[in-house]
């Protein structure tokens, strides 16, 4: 479960120029998050697991997955510039996932292939390898 959770986050990447734009991603996005509800293949992970979960995101980039005492690290990378948003996130090992997002204040909802090629919608349907997760910012 930490493996699929990990990739849901994201760092500095393309950004538009427009001064007039909310906060960049890369900036809003920095901060704990809980995951509130996490779908794999079109199946609902339970509340008491999704209760374990916290991605930290900080400003270099760097991203970190936890269940419990378990953690894995992340670099992602986030192209604002598309529609959807989409991101990239690599882990230690050199694996990369593909994925989009929408940041909508202190929530994050994420989709990604945990094979495959990037989502094109936020869903995950059944027979897919494909996660939705929502997240909450936590506040300290």
């Amino acid at each position: 479960m930490l493996a699929l959770c990990s990739a849901v986050t994201f760092s500095a990447g393309a950004a538009r120029a427009d001064k007039k734009e909310a906060p960049k991603d890369e900036k809003a996005i920095v901060g704990t998050w809980a995951v509130v509800s996490f779908e794999d293949g079109g199946r609902k992970a339970a509340k008491a697991v999704t209760g374990q979960l916290e991605v930290i995101i900080t400003a270099d980039g760097k991203m970190k997955a936890k269940q419990g005492e378990k953690e894995q690290e992340f670099t992602l990378k986030l192209d604002p510039t598309r529609k959807p948003k989409q991101f990239s996130a690599t882990n230690d090992k050199g694996r990369t996932v593909l994925g989009i997002y929408k940041l909508d204040g202190d929530a994050l909802t994420v989709c990604w292939a945990r094979v495959g090629n990037r989502p094109t919608e936020f869903a995950s349907k059944k027979g897919t390898s494909v996660v939705l997760e929502v997240l909450k910012r936590q506040k300290k």
